[in-house]
């Protein structure tokens, strides 16, 4: 016991310095971690999803950021502009949607037409990538695969169309058996 004493007396001042430099280091490790994350919760998050719209696929972009996506640019997969059901028109709108841009505010959405209807395309897989500016200028870029028999944006939606008759359907004939009850 009496050593552990007498090297800590001896050496105290070799120690404090190693305590000082195992401290800064946290410190300086703590701060890169808080303007990191103070960077991060400043910036837009732009995120992309496929709805269906009338039967018709769509690109849903929405910014769950806390600030401007600005000059939002959208690739359209080849594999949809190689489609044989487009007008020249369509195409068209298509290939300038690829030249142009646009900015989305917090909480912003934007849907981007593929002119596509969902029964042609269901089993094919579609991509799609897109570039977008935070209010300092930096960069992000994004890319998604979407395979639209997985998801079955339509058969979805009748499902619930289903269920809703079915529970309509219960309500009545429930409403029904008390009416026969009340009658006598």
């Amino acid at each position: 016991m009496y050593n552990i004493i007498d090297f800590l007396n001896h050496n105290s001042g070799a120690i404090t310095v190693l305590l000082t430099l195992v401290l800064a280091f946290i410190n300086i490790f703590q701060w890169r971690l808080a303007h990191k994350l103070r960077h991060d919760a400043n910036r837009p998050k732009v995120l992309a999803n496929v709805d269906g719209v009338d039967g018709f696929v769509y690109y849903k972009l929405v910014n769950y950021g806390s600030s401007s996506a600005l000059e939002v640019k959208v690739k359209i997969d080849s594999q949809i502009l190689n489609t044989q059901q487009y007008t020249t028109r369509q195409r068209n709108k298509l290939k300038a949607l690829g030249h142009g841009s646009f900015s989305l505010l917090p909480g912003g959405v934007i849907y981007v037409p593929t002119y596509c209807l969902w029964l042609d395309i269901k089993d094919k897989p579609l991509k799609l990538s897109y570039t977008y500016k935070d209010m300092s200028g930096k960069k992000y870029s994004e890319e998604y695969a979407f395979t639209l028999s997985v998801l079955d944006i339509f058969a979805y939606r009748d499902h619930n169309e289903r269920a809703d008759n079915e529970l309509k359907k219960d309500i009545r004939n429930a409403l029904n058996t008390i009416a026969k009850k009340i009658e006598f």
